[in-house]
């Protein structure tokens, strides 16, 4: 497909893209409200607690853990957090995996983070572990402290003894125990002067303190399964270099409600609502690619192997209702021109076909036969529209309906649906003939003879004959008649004539070698530099219309005496007015098998009924 089909796809298939949008923002909408219930329903809470790394009390006291690093690891492992399960009663394992740790050495932090089902029970579990870590850490270096105060008060003691031990002997000056006990005293010295500091200093102070107390947050369950798979996996110890909280690593990232999908009405409604244009646009072209119908120019011209002579554009709604003929009341619209087209094409090609044959003094008539492949295709519109664009540029029409089954040309042109009568039209210039037997349940062999005749007898007399058939493929009527007409018109609508369709009326027509002028499209959306030019005057209004006449069919032709001398140079019957004042009389051609219009087969004049002259014949009674 071209960029241009593309288009044409979604605005031929609009309805399917617009009821998958609106289908994307009910879902939408309706999973907004399922998921807020879920939410109210499924709460899960996170409580931070925020402790803060003296490093100065590290500098002055140290202690048995002095590391930063080494404090996040302490409150998800050991004893920390065997202490808490303890004293809740439950397993460590099943309570560290809601645990998890962020150090941050740039700001010295600690930051212990719960999570639970229960916000208070979050919050408390937060502030046992944190200070659950403060005491651990604190006790520690208690510990130690003490156990180096008792190691300077043993050593104290012990070097005392030892120098008692020496006095009690006496040992003369110079000798080697006074030696030793110089020795002795000088330990003792530093021993006191040890211990002294430790009881100056006194007790460490606390390395973590702390900073801001837990507060439940709220979380969705998988931000909070996410939280407890980093704990099953052992990965619930982050450690942050920067000052920036944006980082991957970093808790509030992980727990960023913003890497979820959203739960608000609108947005989830816009989501869908985008969701359903993708999935209606993809319907729209499979749909497109699936479809056997004919609907563009180009399509017509691949189904139907032939040219598309006019594209017509599509009826409005009110239209559709209707039987305006809108070339003869809207001579100025888009409508009007496009049977200009096809009418044009039928002249060129009539040309084309007798360009070289002998003139005989008659006058040339050209009959086209329209139809099309299935009903309701718009043949009649096509006949009517077509005659009266024949009929706009002077010509003498007469047209017949063929479709004995469903006649509906009277509906269009006006005039009365008598049989076996010529009735003038409410169009100047075009007669029809609506029933070429009176027989209401004709024989359709018999049918088709009598309107070939008709055809045959109408033969120099006007300068188009026009036939609206039965469809091609749904009955035979068409075929029957095929053999009296000069050219043939299909009639496609866009949207409605299937390719299997079009394919198999092209094969039936070159199988009878009937020569197709081509294709008219009705229901065209698409024609290129279809825009109006000199259609800006044209106000809808339509021409004085000749009230509709019913003659006889032995009266086809009413002329005035003389030549018309019209601009097509067609020729006319002359005729002659009667004494009588009863109207013109035509002067009858020569006669011969057919139907012929004249006095001598027409016994009364006034009856309005045909005669048919010549040996096997039809005959209406």
């Amino acid at each position: 497909m071209e960029p241009i089909q593309y288009v044409r796809t979604m605005r031929r298939r609009w309805k399917i893209i617009a009821a998958f949008v609106v289908i994307g923002l009910a879902l939408g909408f309706v999973s907004s409200i399922g998921a807020q219930k879920k939410h109210d329903e499924t709460t899960y809470w996170r409580a931070t607690y925020t402790l803060y790394y003296d490093a100065s009390a590290v500098s002055e006291k140290g202690g048995a853990f002095t590391a930063l690093g080494q404090m996040g690891l302490l409150a998800t492992n050991g004893d920390v957090p065997a202490q808490v399960a303890q004293n809740r009663g439950v397993d460590p394992s099943s309570l560290s995996v809601r645990i998890q740790t962020e150090t941050n050495t740039s700001q010295a932090t600690v930051k212990i983070t719960a999570t639970g089902q229960q916000a208070d029970d979050t919050v408390a579990l937060a502030n046992e572990v944190g200070d659950g870590l403060i005491n651990y850490i604190g006790g520690k270096n208690q510990a130690t402290y003490d156990q180096s105060a008792a190691d300077a008060l043993k050593k104290v003691d012990d070097l005392k003894a030892q120098i008692a031990a020496i006095d009690a002997t006496n040992p003369p000056p110079n000798s080697i125990e006074a030696s030793q006990r110089e020795a002795l005293s000088n330990q003792l010295r530093l021993a006191l002067d040890a211990e002294l500091q430790i009881a100056s200093d006194g007790p460490p102070k606390p390395i973590l303190i702390s900073l801001q107390k837990p507060e439940a947050i709220p979380i969705n369950g998988s931000q909070f399964a996410k939280f407890v798979k980093a704990g099953t996996l052992n990965n619930n110890n982050i450690t942050v270099t920067a000052a920036d909280k944006s980082s991957s690593d970093s808790i509030d990232s992980a727990l960023n409600p913003k890497s979820t999908i959203p739960t608000g009405p609108i947005p989830r409604s816009l989501i869908g609502g985008f969701l359903g244009l993708l999935v209606g646009l993809a319907a729209a072209f499979i749909y497109e690619r699936l479809d056997n119908r004919v609907q563009s120019k180009e399509d017509a011209e691949v189904a139907f192997e032939l040219p598309v002579l006019c594209e017509v554009p599509p009826l409005t709604r009110a239209q559709r209702k209707e039987t305006e003929v809108l070339s003869h009341s809207h001579p100025l619209s888009r409508t009007a021109e496009a049977y200009r087209a096809l009418r044009s094409s039928l002249v060129f090609l009539d040309h084309t076909l007798n360009a070289g044959a002998p003139a005989n003094g008659t006058k040339h008539t050209q009959v086209i036969l329209v139809t099309s492949a299935g009903p309701s295709e718009g043949k009649t519109t096509t006949v009517a529209n077509l005659a009266a664009m024949f009929a706009e540029a002077d010509n003498s029409v007469l047209v017949i309906n063929c479709d004995f089954r469903r006649p509906r040309l009277h509906r269009f042109l006006g005039g009365s649906d008598e049989p076996r009568k010529v009735v003038q039209s409410e169009i100047p210039g075009i007669r029809m003939v609506n029933n070429v037997l009176s027989n209401p349940n004709p024989n359709p062999a018999e049918v088709a003879a009598a309107q070939r005749q008709v055809v045959e007898a109408a033969r120099g007399m006007f300068d188009v004959v026009i036939l609206d058939t039965a469809p091609l493929l749904s009955t035979n009527d068409a075929s029957e008649i095929m053999s009296s007409a000069d050219v043939v018109v299909l009639v496609s609508q866009a949207g409605k004539t299937s390719k299997a369709s079009a394919a198999r009326a092209t094969e039936v027509l070159q199988r009878m070698e009937a020569t197709v002028a081509g294709v008219a499209l009705l229901g065209a959306r698409y024609v290129p530099s279809a825009q109006y030019y000199y259609y800006a005057n044209d106000n809808g209004q339509n021409p004085n219309r000749a009230e509709a006449e019913s003659h006889p069919l032995d009266l086809l032709i009413r002329t005035d005496t003389g030549t018309n001398g019209s601009a097509n140079g067609r020729t006319t019957t002359t005729t002659t007015d009667s004494p009588d004042g009863a109207g013109d009389q035509p002067v009858a051609p020569s006669g011969g098998d057919g139907f012929s219009f004249g006095d001598d087969d027409a016994p009364d004049a006034t009856d309005g009924s045909i005669r048919t002259g010549g040996s096997g014949s039809p005959t209406d009674e």
